[in-house]
């Protein structure tokens, strides 16, 4: 288990990962298990840091409509923007960083499908063999030859 330093990729994959299992109607419990074994962290550490997480973006909401000056650049002729007006403008011009992100993001949720996807499989396959043995059980069964045999 890790307790290096907590990586902005890896809360994002943290972030992300939970997001995408409440948004699967599954617990926050089951995302961090999935989450710990991806990050080689422990469960409750993935809690932590994700209620962390969580209390600081509920601080940065309550940051007031305040103005910004760009007085440096040329196509703002000194005008006064708010901070809405700054997001949407820089969310329209996102970078590569950002679409790196959100394959690493992609690529984790991904192998948590495969893992799940092997789970699957482990399961299918003990269902085949369960249902192999009642089977085997029910053709050595000598009333069953009895009654067939009539």
């Amino acid at each position: 288990m890790s307790n290096s330093k907590w990586t902005n990729e890896e809360e994002n994959i943290l972030t992300e990962m939970v997001e995408s299992y409440l948004h699967k109607k599954k617990t926050k419990k089951e995302a961090f298990d999935v989450v710990a074994n991806i990050l080689d962290r422990s469960s409750s550490a993935c809690r932590a840091r994700y209620l962390k997480i969580e209390k600081i973006k509920a601080n940065n909401t309550v940051i007031k409509n305040e103005t910004i000056q760009f007085p440096q650049l040329s196509i703002c002729h000194d005008q006064s923007f708010t901070l809405e007006e700054v997001i949407s403008y820089l969310k329209k011009y996102k970078t590569n960083d950002y679409y790196e992100q959100k394959n690493n993001k992609l690529r984790c949720f991904f192998a948590s499908l495969e893992k799940e996807n092997e789970e699957l499989k482990e399961r299918y396959q003990l269902a085949l063999s369960k249902i192999k043995q009642t089977i085997d059980l029910f053709l050595k069964d000598p009333f069953v030859h009895t009654y067939n045999e009539k």
